[in-house]
């Protein structure tokens, strides 16, 4: 059995270390794990890994000495990592990876492997394209759980409906939004396929949210609005096969407002609450009523000053927390992610002990505690 690991920024040899150093976290953790597997369903394991030419320590010979890498220079052979899956993915029976949602990136990724009929480790792409639209995932949720009280206020606003060089314009976009802002409610602008907090602001007014549009540099064609709920910002971390879901831990998420920028920067694997179970109990029910999510999933949610749980979002891929995770469970994790994928089953994990993580310049402090 032949199966391709692979994370985006350390494949494709993004210069911007913010990235690379977190890829990097994420992707020892899978190769740490892997390298433990000799065999499965008693056939051999043969795992292979993406990774820059660039970037390649020698020392990951040894460190993973059963896992074999296999290296790009994607910019000399003039093709994008899309090419390089569509050529050569048909290759491997499995694929378990990373990349952000961020213009379908992911759900690309995915697409590929299904097309060359590669077993996912991960969510299906229906379920990748489900989750990376923001407020898709929000309908979603909204037609369910219409008589449940964990989603929050939240509209989309597509700019391609309004020509914001024309002042006029936005006296046009006031008249449709600015009920939102009514009750000086504080409100969250999101990318609709955002990750990790990147491109969210925190605003008070329309005159707020119109500087922000105005200053915006991204070329966002659609954003969401959400409304801001004060409390603990956390995370719940399962594995899926498909059906069912297994949550593996509670997770605190630390979130730093820089004036009104919104920036994620650590958390704590697992957290104590005592909304613990009801939250686990929340996003496992969201989880398993999304067809094709598999593997490791993320749900972000808050736990509001008055122990009100609301759900954020649900990643589709694999999160920080898994790092912590891997060093923590008692069972090899991406063994348990194999069986869950491969066979329905699934063997319970204990988690020994707790990890603080915290982004320090551009990597990531891990602290047992």
């Amino acid at each position: 059995m032949n199966l391709l690991i692979f994370e985006y920024a350390t494949s494709v040899g993004i210069d911007d270390t913010t990235f690379f150093n977190e890829g990097i976290f994420i992707l020892k953790a899978l190769l740490y794990d892997f390298n433990e597997i000799n065999y499965f369903n008693n056939e051999k394991l043969n795992v292979y890994y993406l990774f820059s030419k660039k970037f390649f320590n020698k020392g990951y010979l040894e460190e993973w000495n059963n896992c074999k890498p296999i290296l790009l220079d994607l910019n000399s052979d003039n093709i994008t990592l899309n090419d390089w899956l569509k050529n050569n993915s048909k290759l491997y029976d499995a694929c378990i990876f990373m990349a952000a949602e961020e213009d379908l990136q992911l759900y690309e990724f995915t697409k590929i492997l299904e097309d060359n009929n590669v077993k996912l480790l991960t969510p299906s792409s229906d379920a990748v394209l489900l989750c990376s639209d923001k407020f898709k995932t929000y309908s979603y949720l909204n037609n369910h759980f219409y008589d449940e009280n964990f989603l929050i206020e939240t509209y989309l606003i597509d700019l391609n409906e309004y020509n914001l060089s024309n002042d006029k314009n936005y006296e046009k976009l006031f008249e449709n939004y600015s009920y939102i802002f009514k009750n000086n409610d504080k409100m969250l602008i999101k990318p609709y396929d955002g990750v990790a907090c990147k491109g969210i602001k925190l605003i008070s007014s329309f005159n707020e949210f119109k500087e922000e549009l105005i200053n915006d540099n991204s070329s966002m064609q659609k954003i969401i609005l959400q409304k801001y709920i004060s409390g603990q910002p956390c995370s719940v971390s399962l594995i899926s096969n498909g059906e069912e879901a297994f949550p593996l831990s509670l997770n605190s998420q630390e979130i730093k407002f820089n004036k009104n920028k919104v920036e994620y920067i650590g958390g704590q694997v697992p957290f104590n609450h005592i909304m613990e179970y009801k939250a686990i109990e929340i996003a496992k029910k969201v989880v398993e009523s999304i067809h094709g999510l598999k593997g490791y999933v993320g749900v972000d949610l808050i736990i509001s000053e008055f122990d009100e749980i609301f759900i954020l979002e649900i990643n589709s891929r694999l999160t920080t927390p898994f790092v912590a995770l891997q060093k923590l469970t008692d069972k090899n994790l991406c063994l348990t992610i194999l069986n869950s994928v491969y066979d329905n089953q699934y063997s319970n994990l204990n988690i020994l002990g707790r990890i603080n993580f915290k982004k320090v310049g551009h990597s990531l402090k891990i602290k047992y505690i």
